[in-house]
């Protein structure tokens, strides 16, 4: 591992969720490291903006296919959404 670096996990499926496929795994890193660096806007969940993938992609010199840059996106999406269903499940009177 290189220091300085987070471990990547990827779901295995075991989870009660689909597993990645081995030709995705390049994707869910990009994802976790992108996810690494983006802001809240102090309202709820972060989610990753075409804005946050633009510098993103920028800073580290990686070239994206359309699908991919909007999967990353969708990603972002996705997560804040669950994020937001997890706070409510544990909000006082949930």
């Amino acid at each position: 591992m290189v220091p300085g670096r987070r471990r990547v996990v990827v779901p295995s499926g075991d989870g009660g969720g689909p597993s990645c496929p081995p030709e995705l795994f390049y994707l869910w890193r990009y994802f976790i490291e992108l996810s690494q660096g983006i802001g809240s806007g102090g309202f709820g969940p972060a989610v990753v903006t075409w804005a946050d993938l633009r510098a993103w992609r920028f800073q580290m010199g990686i070239e994206l296919a359309p699908w991919e840059a909007r999967a990353l996106v969708m990603l972002g999406s996705l997560r804040a959404s669950i994020a937001s269903e997890q706070t409510a499940k544990t909000a006082p009177g949930a």
